[in-house]
């Protein structure tokens, strides 16, 4: 009797990347978030820490060297933090990953309409985001226009009266 013996190997590749929704029925793949937690701090918009670069594509937000926010969050894009405004829509995305959103849901209490529909937050010394109110709360300006209103939807502005689906 002869026996043939086989011997399987799988290998499961994993790497650092997420998915994230960058529209409606739009998927990204983005890097993960730094391991530290919360958003990686860009000191002078610098993605390092010490000595060590964060990998392209990390979100990260800028801060002083007192801890103060210089501008909105961003992604690691050749060792400097990029505001998200600055990037293309589908790059946007990955700065705010659902692992990040770690911020209670805040209502826009005044008069102004806000420019973003993201806000960011301080737990245990690390730095998340969360939305303003959705469902025709929050009073936006409709991005790629000029001076056109919106309202808020799960950090979206989209045309008023718009269907808020809430983000998987």
């Amino acid at each position: 009797m002869k026996l043939t013996y086989c011997l399987a190997l799988i290998i499961l590749a994993t790497d650092d990347y997420i998915s994230t929704v960058a529209s409606y029925g739009t998927r990204k793949r983005c890097t993960a978030p730094y391991h530290g937690g919360g958003y990686g701090k860009a000191y002078n918009y610098k993605c390092k820490l010490t000595n060590v670069q964060y990998p392209p594509g990390t979100p990260c937000l800028p801060v002083d060297y007192g801890g103060r926010i210089n501008d909105r969050p961003g992604l690691c894009v050749s060792g400097t933090c990029k505001p998200h405004y600055d990037l293309d829509d589908l790059k946007q995305a990955c700065v705010f990953p659902q692992s990040l959103n770690k911020c209670p849901e805040k209502p826009h209490l005044s008069k102004n309409v806000l420019e973003f529909c993201t806000y960011t937050c301080k737990k245990s010394n690390k730095w998340y985001f969360g939305y303003y109110e959705s469902h025709d709360k929050s009073t936006c300006f409709l991005p790629g226009t000029t001076g056109e209103l919106g309202s808020c939807c799960y950090g979206l502005c989209v045309p008023s009266g718009t269907p808020c689906a809430v983000p998987n």
